[in-house]
């Protein structure tokens, strides 16, 4: 018996044309990677989900965490957690929104975790974006 693990991965079409990966079957070598571009530059490990869009997540949960009436979702205030905030998590008394890049994720799943014992009263929500 072999060790053999298979990863399955789906790249958008939108990040294969501009890495230029898409191109090569066509003979296109002046795009993307083929141009000489860094190849991570086209895998943001470093940015999380609300800034490879924008800020749009943020805006939209900050949208239904305040009702028309103006009361709070259960009646917490909702904090975004900066990496600052995740090694002092018993400081905020808050609700708390983790938006972690995916180059973090080792560290931040084990603060969440340690924070979800230590304060199971208080909800939070996390994105975890996949590439």
């Amino acid at each position: 018996m072999h060790g053999l693990i298979i990863h399955v991965i789906w790249i958008a079409g939108t990040r294969m044309k501009k890495s230029g990966i898409d191109g090569l079957s066509r003979g296109d070598f002046l795009e993307g990677m083929m141009a000489g571009q860094n190849p991570l530059s086209f895998v943001p490990l470093n940015k999380d989900a609300n800034e490879q869009m924008l800020g749009h997540v943020e805006t939209w949960i900050r949208h239904w965490w305040v009702d028309e009436a103006g009361k709070v979702w259960n009646g917490l205030e909702l904090q975004k957690l900066s990496p600052e905030d995740w090694f002092s998590l018993h400081t905020i008394q808050k609700a708390r929104l983790w938006l972690p890049p995916p180059a973090a994720m080792e560290t931040v799943v084990e603060l969440f975790n340690e924070d979800r014992l230590a304060y199971p009263c208080f909800p939070m929500f996390s994105l975890f974006p996949a590439l």
